[in-house]
Parts: structure tokens; C-alpha cells; sequence
């Protein structure tokens, strides 16, 4: 009886095992790729969530001033209009330290400019977001901000962007994609041909 037992028993031949190995070694194939990719998916997300954050204060901010983005409205007022026609964009957020949790949400996790730990501390170095100059609560569609790594204009000095036909993507931070706010407050991710649909004439963007 223990005899027959043994020879019911069928152990893996060579050839299949073999088969096993080759099955695993697609099926790691497949799923690397996909694997890797999952970091970089959870920066992006984390980044259109900021964007969303910071709509949501620059929303807020505008109700308290007669319907206006802070790059409208004097300094005198609480606004950063004075700072439009220099670089430093952070000035046009910085006055929304009491509607935002934290200056974190001012930077890309997948950018390599590191967030201010403090308000005071902010500058352009810790932004990973352009500015829309223009942007209008009453122009829903108007770009209000965009992850940086727009193609820059060579004759602004980096200083500022001009937008035009040929506005893209550059690999800095989400390898020739981005993520862009409009003045509705909705933020999602945008290739290049999206960008130009949102974008009109030449909006200048502080960086």
C-alpha cells in the first residue's frame, strides 16, 4: 500500500519547471515597469492636489476683496500688485499665509526646490509653481498657476514666461507634462497641447 502511494506521487519535471521560471519571468516583466512607475504617480498626484489647495485659498482670498486675485489689489490693501512687474513671484502667494495650512503646499513633491518650513521663509526658491499675472475669478478658464517647467523665452531673462503657440513642457519635474490650476480652482495634469488650449495671447507668468 505505501508503495503505491510513492508511485502516485508526480514530482516537477526539469521541463516543468522550467515553463514556471519563464511564466514568472514574464509576469516580472509585465509588472516592473508598472511598479516603477507608482512613485512617480504618487508625486504627480500629490502635486495636483497642492495646486488644488493653493486654488482654494487664492478662491477664498479673492471673496474677501471685492472678487480680486492678490495680484490686483495694492499692498496698502493686503494684495501683491506692486510685485507684478519684478520676479518675485512668491509675493503673490506669501499673502495667503492665513488661508494655507502650511508653505508646503507650494512645492512639487517630484520638484527638486525644497518647501520653506515657514512663511517668512518663503522665496522663489521654495515655489515649484508659475504664477498667472492675469488670471480673473470671472475668467474661469484663465490660468492661475502651473508647475514651472514651462519653456522659457530666452529674451525675458528666465525672469518671466511668455505663453504662446509654442508654450511646452520641459523634463524638469514631470518629464515633459505638468500640472496646471485655472482660476475656477479645478487643477489636473496637462501635456502640450493641452496647456496651449488653456492658455491665450501672451499671458505672462511670473516664475
Amino acid at each position: 500500500m505505501r508503495h503505491s502511494n510513492r508511485q502516485n506521487r508526480r514530482a516537477f519535471t526539469l521541463v516543468e519547471l522550467l515553463m514556471v521560471i519563464v511564466i514568472i519571468g514574464i509576469l516580472a516583466s509585465l509588472l516592473l515597469p508598472v511598479i516603477a512607475k507608482a512613485p512617480g504617480r504618487a508625486r504627480q498626484v500629490k502635486c495636483v492636489s497642492n495646486l488644488r489647495q493653493d486654488g482654494i485659498g487664492f478662491i477664498m482670498w479673492a471673496q474677501d476683496h471685492d472678487g480680486k486675485f492678490p495680484m490686483r489689489v495694492p499692498v496698502a490693501q493686503g494684495g501683491s500688485r506692486e510685485f507684478v512687474a519684478t520676479p518675485q513671484a512668491y509675493r503673490h502667494v506669501l499673502v495667503l499665509s492665513n488661508l494655507l495650512q502650511t508653505p508646503k503646499v507650494l512645492a512639487c513633491p517630484s520638484d527638486t526646490r525644497q518647501p520653506a518650513e515657514t512663511w517668512p521663509a518663503l522665496r522663489n526658491r521654495n515655489l515649484s509653481y508659475l504664477i498667472g499675472l492675469d488670471a480673473r475669478p470671472d475668467k474661469p478658464m484663465s490660468l492661475l498657476a502651473a508647475d514651472r517647467n514651462i519653456t522659457k523665452v530666452r529674451a525675458t531673462g528666465g525672469v518671466q514666461i511668455i505663453i504662446n503657440s509654442q508654450a511646452a513642457w520641459t523634463e524638469e519635474i514631470h518629464n515633459r507634462r505638468g500640472n496646471v490650476l485655472l482660476s475656477d480652482g479645478s487643477a489636473q495634469e496637462f501635456n502640450d497641447a493641452q496647456l496651449r488650449d488653456a492658455l491665450t495671447g501672451n499671458l505672462k507668468v511670473g516664475n
